[in-house]
């Protein structure tokens, strides 16, 4: 039994979400109910589905963490951000990609993005809270819509159909930043992995690096994808981080950074 499983698990409900039963259990009781109210229009009472998702509220100096199956995708101390995370996984499952979906996170301060691998999304709680408090918002969504031509990122509101009211009281008590609007932001540049030691010159290295993470290629168009992606790489900077999740938040950083300049 995996250590996930050995915790003690408050709620577990079902949702139909697309052609899938996800389960999603619950660490707190009341926010299951608050999340099945919520969702009402897609609960499912004659299904139990496996724990697709769990979703363990932050306490004490604990941070919360949403898991997909058994990997952890975001871990934070805002219960704010933590059911907005939760959300966005949810409707993954609902939403049509309008752009280039690609299996990466984004970082937003203003109207600016910086894409990073989905890795920043589960950074220690005390390093992501430092981001926040100085104005950097995650989006936390498991594929990202961009617009290669236009160099814009594109988020959407959570195709759920869900009713906030129930959430009013876990989302917005006291959050560290309010979560990213649904709108179009700028792509300031991007944040890739790869050791530094082996960072190329030339861009066609990071094109398979980047497509590969791509969830809807051959309905965008492979050429279309490569053509775009290159002129793109041409126009923001990319920065390599692969000494962990310091150094990735680092570089992240370091590219808004050096729009101040």
């Amino acid at each position: 039994m995996a250590r996930l499983d050995r915790l003690v698990w408050a709620a577990q409900y079902t949702f139909s979400l697309g052609p899938f039963h996800l389960g999603v259990r619950f660490s707190d009781g009341d926010l299951a109910s608050a999340m099945a109210r919520s969702l009402s229009a897609r609960l499912v009472h004659d299904v139990i589905a496996p724990a697709n998702y769990s979703i363990l509220l932050p306490e004490g100096k604990q941070a919360g963490v949403l898991y997909r199956g058994y990997q952890s995708m975001v871990r934070t101390g805002d219960t704010t951000r933590l059911v907005w995370a939760t959300m966005r996984h949810l409707a993954s499952h609902v939403d049509e990609p309008s752009e280039l979906a690609l299996g990466l996170d984004a970082v937003v301060r203003g109207d600016q993005a910086v894409l990073a691998p989905r890795g920043i999304a589960t950074m220690p709680r005390l390093l992501s809270k430092g981001m926040q408090e100085k104005g950097y918002q995650f989006l936390d969504a498991p594929w990202i819509d961009l617009n290669l031509e236009r160099g814009e990122l594109r988020v959407a509101e959570p195709g759920l159909g869900w009713d906030l009211e129930p959430m009013r009281g876990w989302m917005y008590g006291d959050p560290q930043l309010p979560p990213v609007e649904p709108g179009v932001y700028r792509l300031a540049g991007m944040v890739l992995e790869a050791p530094r030691s082996t960072l190329p010159r030339s861009s066609l290295f990071w094109v398979p690096q980047t497509l590969r993470r791509a969830r809807n290629l051959k309905s965008y168009g492979p050429q279309r994808a490569i053509d775009e992606l290159l002129n793109l790489l041409d126009r923001v900077p990319v920065r390599a981080a692969g000494g962990g999740i310091r150094e990735l938040a680092a570089a992240v950083t370091g590219l808004f950074d050096g729009l101040d300049d």
